[in-house]
């Protein structure tokens, strides 16, 4: 899939939005809280005890990154909060901070109106532990200095009761030591000069067994950000099945920079066809020379093609519209359940102080039945997936069973720490261009300072063949060669663009890749490459770059005029027995197969 960059700019996203929510540790309740979280509605999910499969990974999708404690792949049994960050989010506004607890995740996020310190704690119900945790990274993380106001906002489940916030209905929940613990809450909030953000009577919890309303989950915020709070409550109709946690919802009014998505293209959709009728006159009002004598007139020639290429795609080849928030065992079915949920979830919230009423019996009805449903769905999807396998699509069967266990979400890099160059001590690099610096020095050695001299002695051998300029057959070939959808550099022509319409703009790039050997001149557009950073598979740490390695992408004519050079200079090695029998790297037609036969053959006739 090749996208480019889109040209239009994104206003602000003038309201942060945070879902919090208990999941028990449910699989389904995960999944359904994903299907409300819907595109772009919430900047911030905070879950408590989430789920966390075999494989030590929660469950997310492409629409979100999640945020571990640092502790998550230290003590694999104890991780009750992560932080789910919606990708339309810049990254280089947010970094994670350190709570050295499981129970505890905190990002920082810039706003318009400061810095906002968010953490999400899960608190025992025997212990203060990941208070303390908490109290100490709020400490331990100095506000930056930018002259802005440093806020806070505490949330998650406490589990803690106190008539500061529970009904008083609740009295039999206020003995002596849940006060004492609930204290040491409060005693932070005064601290902190913070205060309580969702108001007090609001239940966030109906116990399975006793229906009981009470409020274990709550949310603290610094007294400054009070002002900007537009919205904080418990919605008990959208709480997910197979959790007896409500949702509580946070609206806060501040500007944050939204990520500027760019424009994908589904080129496998195109009508190929449509896209060269419309190709046809844009190429027709460009010159079609047989060489060019000038870098002035090469750099007008590949203007104009790339010019005729880009406005082609941005009229012909339709957009490609993902939706990361659906599973591909979702259905209308679940869809209209979620929905009838919903509406039977509201009507037995109003009637929550009337527990003889049947509409609790009718929602426990529709949230079984739901959450079955969800289960069916997911295996009958998945067992009629696998017997529909062909000769092709065994092939993607066998990639998701080999490829290596994720959470599914979009990748952040993490804080990096490392030596700078020339440096002696390891610094941690939590903005993206620090990243990006220390990636650079890692993937690129610095040139050396001298070049060594060349030796007036040494002696060349001759040549062994003479260049000659690349033909269209060469440039043909090359093209036939490529892989339709193998991404390139954003904002230039792709494979498939190239393989379609071949016969059409191979009159033009003949003479621009002859002109690059006959002018002496590379133009700097292909010159330029975009570096993608990719995870390297089951590493420990992704804390030091090492763990990471780089793919470039390139300009799509560039990368055909490379391949053209390459075939050549591997043909003329063939054919002239340039290289040795026993060389097998970057090599046609010998593989790594070849050269362990190779290596046993020559063991077995030394025997």
């Amino acid at each position: 899939m090749v996208y480019t960059t889109s040209s239009t700019s994104q206003s602000p996203v003038k309201n942060l939005k945070i879902w919090q929510q208990n999941i028990n540790k449910s699989l389904i309740a995960q999944e359904d809280l994903l299907v409300s979280l819907k595109t772009r509605a919430f900047e911030i999910c905070a879950i408590q005890e989430p789920y966390i499969d075999s494989f030590h990974n929660t469950r997310a999708n492409s629409q979100w990154r999640v945020v571990y404690p640092k502790t998550h792949y230290l003590n694999l049994t104890k991780t009750r909060s992560v932080l789910l960050i919606n990708t339309s989010l810049v990254t280089s506004d947010w970094h994670a901070l350190d709570t050295k607890s499981g129970d505890v995740t905190a990002i920082r996020l810039k706003t318009n109106a400061g810095t906002i310190d968010i953490y999400n704690v899960y608190n025992d119900i025997k212990n203060n532990d990941s208070l303390q945790a908490m109290a100490q990274a709020a400490e331990k993380h100095e506000p930056p200095n930018d002259g802005k106001e440093c806020h806070m906002i505490w949330l998650g489940d406490f589990n803690r009761h106190h008539p500061y916030w529970d009904e008083d209905r609740n009295a039999h929940l206020f003995t002596k030591s849940n006060l004492e613990r609930a204290q040491t809450i409060l005693d932070m909030v005064a601290m902190h000069n913070m205060e309580m953000a969702l108001p007090k009577g609001i239940p966030t919890l109906r116990a399975n067994k006793s229906r009981n309303l009470t409020r274990p989950d709550n949310i603290f915020i610094s007294c400054a950000l009070l002002e900007s709070l537009t919205y904080c409550n418990a919605e008990p109709e959208r709480q997910p099945v197979k959790t007896d946690h409500f949702p509580v919802i946070t609206k806060i009014d501040v500007s944050i920079m939204p990520h500027e998505e760019p424009q994908r293209f589904n080129y496998k959709e195109t009508d190929w066809e449509e896209f060269r009728n419309a190709l046809k006159p844009h190429l027709q009002c460009i010159s079609m020379p047989k060489t060019i004598t000038s870098t002035q007139r090469f750099d007008n020639l590949l203007t104009d093609l790339n010019k005729a290429v880009t406005e082609v795609i941005e009229a012909v080849v339709p957009r490609l519209k993902l939706s990361p928030h659906t599973k591909r065992w979702w259905s209308n079915e679940l869809r209209k359940m979620k929905k009838a949920v919903i509406k039977k979830g509201r009507k037995a919230h109003r009637q929550r102080f009337n527990l003889q009423h049947p509409i609790h019996d009718e929602y426990r009805v529709f949230r079984r039945q739901y959450a079955k449903a969800i289960r069916t769905a997911k295996q009958q999807h998945w067992e009629e997936w696998l017997e529909s396998l062909n000769e092709t699509t065994v092939w993607t069967a066998s990639r998701y069973a080999n490829s290596p266990p994720t959470d599914a979400s979009c990748t952040k890099v993490p804080n990096l720490k490392a030596k700078p160059r020339g440096g002696e001590r390891v610094i941690e690099a939590t903005t993206n261009a620090k990243k990006s610096q220390l990636f650079y020095e890692a993937f690129y050695p610095e040139k050396p300072a001298q070049q060594p001299q060349e030796s007036q002695s040494f002696v060349y051998p001759p040549n062994r063949w003479r260049f000659t300029p690349i033909t269209d057959d060469q440039i043909s070939r090359a093209i036939d060669n490529m892989l339709p959808y193998k991404a390139t550099a954003p904002g230039t022509a792709p494979n498939c663009v190239l393989k379609e319409t071949k016969d059409m703009i191979l009159p033009y790039l003949g003479p621009l890749f002859r002109a690059t050997f006959d002018l002496k001149y590379y133009p700097e557009e292909w010159a330029r490459t975009r570096t993608v950073i990719l995870k390297k598979p089951e590493r420990p740490n992704y804390e030091v770059p090492g763990a990471w390695r780089p793919i470039s992408l390139s300009n799509g004519f560039a990368r055909l005029l490379n391949a053209c050079i390459a075939n050549e200079i591997s043909n003329r090695c063939e054919v002239l027995n340039i290289l040795p029998k026993n060389h097998f790297g970057a090599r046609p037609g010998h593989s790594t197969t070849q050269a362990v036969h190779y290596l046993v053959t020559k063991v077995k006739d030394a025997w």
